[in-house]
């Protein structure tokens, strides 16, 4: 269950309000008051507030793209992603399962952090869920982290990543991954060339694999006709399809 928003304005600044018990909204607890919760409040991007020296414990100096203006958000049940327009990713908020992918679990990241593991990669877009964060990059690739105790990491286990993790699978091999969405324990993403791809949990069927059982890797789902969309609800999945047809 989500209790918070984000907005991402024109000019690449994100907005956040709603309940910030994990400091979703990127906003540390001892500089917040239940008060503020309603107003939407500059988080990150141009409008978002410099880091001042009364504020470098919120702040971290390291974050030298942290005014970059964003290009894409993703709320999970109580963190939150941000792309900048250089590519990096910045995660928030609830991190007790690593899906804000500084390195270990850690109870909350209080401000945006930069997810340093992705290195020079440039990330296009990004999806979080309950407990876990994927992102794909401008190459195509796939990388995931955080809770896994359903496979919705598609690593092949069970086990959780505090950083990020390529999913390499012969799935999806040659197959150039451009949009990702994640459910509250289950992923989906779409290929370039119009397929759809899920794993993780599946007990309502959600994956659109025809049964229920949970997958630990990327599997195909067969479509009569090419994927334009993908998202992912808590317990459900929806994809649009073209007319057209034969993808991969």
């Amino acid at each position: 269950m989500l209790m918070f928003s984000a907005a991402l304005t024109a000019d690449g600044t994100v907005w956040t309000w709603g309940s910030n018990t994990d400091c979703q909204l990127g906003r540390p607890l001892q500089h917040d008051s239940a008060s503020d919760h309603s107003c939407p409040r500059a988080v990150a991007g141009p409008e978002a507030p410099l880091a001042g020296a009364a504020e470098a414990d919120v702040l971290p100096a390291h974050l030298g793209g942290y005014q970059q203006g964003m290009t894409a958000i993703a709320c999970g049940a109580r963190h939150t992603g941000a792309v900048g327009s250089m590519g990096q990713l910045f995660c928030w908020g609830w991190s007790l399962h690593g899906q804000c992918g500084q390195g270990r679990a850690v109870v909350t990241v209080p401000s945006p952090h930069l997810v340093s593991a992705l290195g020079g990669l440039k990330v296009t877009g990004v999806a979080a869920g309950l407990g876990h964060t994927v992102a794909c990059t401008d190459s195509g690739d796939v990388y995931s982290w955080g809770w896994n105790a359903d496979g919705q990491l598609g690593l092949g286990d069970d086990q959780s990543r505090g950083e990020p993790e390529l999913v390499s699978h012969a799935q999806l091999e040659d197959v150039h991954i451009d949009q990702v969405s994640c459910g509250a324990r289950h992923t989906l993403v779409k290929g370039q060339q119009g397929g759809a791809y899920s794993w993780g949990w599946n007990k309502y069927g959600q994956l659109g694999l025809g049964d229920m059982r949970n997958r630990l890797v990327p599997c195909c789902i067969l479509l009569d006709g090419s994927v334009e969309c993908v998202t992912c609800g808590w317990w459900h999945s929806m994809l649009t399809l073209s007319k057209a047809r034969g993808y991969q």
